[in-house]
């Protein structure tokens, strides 16, 4: 794929118009997919593969999946993917795409002070950034990888080059851990498949977490403040904070790194009757996530000896896999990428582990399809200082269509 210049200016046009629709996921949400704006951002899509000429079906369930038919009958049908919501971390509605072109120094200030600083952008000098205003989330993630998979698209369609089958894949509520939950394979018959969802330049991932959810349910006994008498009250917030507390300090997500492991307390709601703590545990291992799932059990045994049994009630919950081994026994998955890499400018690609979740797991591990995920380009996810560097999404866009050309010179 030659680096024209109009790559750079459809990247941007497709990212900012992407960004400006509020497809931001709800944990709280009882609907599949969670939200509204991910059917609308799920129809505009649609109705851009169509005009391209694609196989084009959106299910029920917010699914986008499309084919372009290749000419190399015998090769393998390859598939890409990114999600079409975005974090909650952050807010979401009413995003302001920022366009920084041609950034050198200094750090970039948006609205109300909020400061990405110079040394988050000491690798782009010369790029074109772009931001929000600084006060919701870009939504780059995972909408630049979408900006990269259309914009390949029209590459591949242009180029006139022979290649095998390509499936497309936009699903809902990646960030909410439910992206394939109601995944139809029917649709998408690839052989492997790529996530294009990432940072950090010339990084192909294909490590996770094994991941684990622990709801954590405390029951207390109700008793007037003022007269409860001594241990008469016991109070469910209060045991959850204490059984929070008792997490070991150096298995928290603010003090790991690598491959190190945690448990994270993301939610406590209730009341002095009854509270729920919700705990992620991940580890990297299959033995390491199992020990910390004990850990949390063994933790609620002096509860319910001092409180009475049923006091403190574990519901543990697996939620992925690591996705390595799958990838492993498809060896030429990630070797045609990292080719694909250094037709695109990238020596040296990186091969960081995943310090979290991905489709590409879930792909992987349940469903059998290799799934790396391949850097677009985003930085700081999940935050108001999010940014894009818009020469990755130009890499990534080379990388896409040179992993397709890959896949072409295989046999079935």
């Amino acid at each position: 794929m030659p680096r024209t210049k109009s790559t750079p200016a459809k990247l941007i046009s497709r990212l900012v118009e992407y960004a400006r629709i509020d497809t931001q996921s709800s944990s709280a949400s009882a609907t599949y997919p969670s939200t509204r704006g991910q059917r609308d951002l799920a129809g505009l899509l649609t109705r851009e593969l169509q005009a391209k000429g694609l196989e084009v079906f959106c299910d029920e369930n917010c699914y986008v999946y499309a084919k372009l038919p290749g000419s190399v009958k015998n090769a393998p049908a390859i598939g890409f993917l990114a999600h079409l919501d975005t974090a909650e971390d952050a807010p979401g509605k009413g995003v302001a795409p920022q366009i920084h072109e041609n950034y050198l120094e200094g750090d970039i200030v948006l609205r109300g002070g909020v400061t990405i600083p110079a040394s988050d952008l000491e690798s782009y000098g010369g790029d074109t950034i772009i931001t929000s205003d600084g006060t919701t989330l870009l939504g780059g993630d995972d909408k630049a990888g979408i900006a990269v998979i259309m914009t390949a698209i029209d590459f591949l369609l242009d180029a006139g080059r022979k290649h095998g089958d390509v499936y497309i894949l936009f699903n809902p509520d990646e960030e909410i851990g439910k992206g394939l939950d109601k995944f139809d394979p029917d649709y998408f018959p690839v052989a492997a498949a790529y996530t294009f969802d990432g940072g950090g330049r010339g990084t192909i991932e294909y490590e996770t977490f094994n991941a684990a959810q622990a709801k954590i349910t405390f029951r207390g006994v109700n008793a007037h403040p003022g007269q409860g008498g001594y241990q008469t009250l016991v109070n469910a917030i209060s045991l959850a904070s204490a059984f929070e507390r008792s997490l070991p300090a150096v298995d928290r997500p603010e003090c790991t790194q690598g491959r190190h492991g945690f448990y994270y307390p993301f939610r406590l709601e209730g009341s002095a009757g009854e509270a729920t703590l919700s705990v992620l545990v991940r580890d990297f291992e299959t033995a390491g996530l199992e020990q910390k799932k004990k850990v949390l059990l063994d933790l609620a045994v002096p509860f319910n000896t001092r409180y009475g049994p049923g006091t403190v009630a574990i519901a543990l919950e697996d939620q992925y896999a690591n996705m390595k081994s799958v990838v492993n026994d498809e060896p030429q998955v990630v070797e045609i990428a990292v080719k694909a890499m250094r037709k695109a400018g990238i020596a040296q690609p990186t091969f960081p582990v995943i310090r979290g979740g991905t489709d590409g797991a879930h792909l992987s591990v349940k469903w059998g399809i290799p799934t790396p995920n391949i850097a677009t380009g985003e930085n700081n996810i999940h935050s108001i200082k999010e940014f894009v560097a818009v020469g990755d999404m130009v890499i990534a866009t080379q990388v896409l269509t040179e992993i397709v050309y890959g896949f072409s010179e295989l046999e079935r």
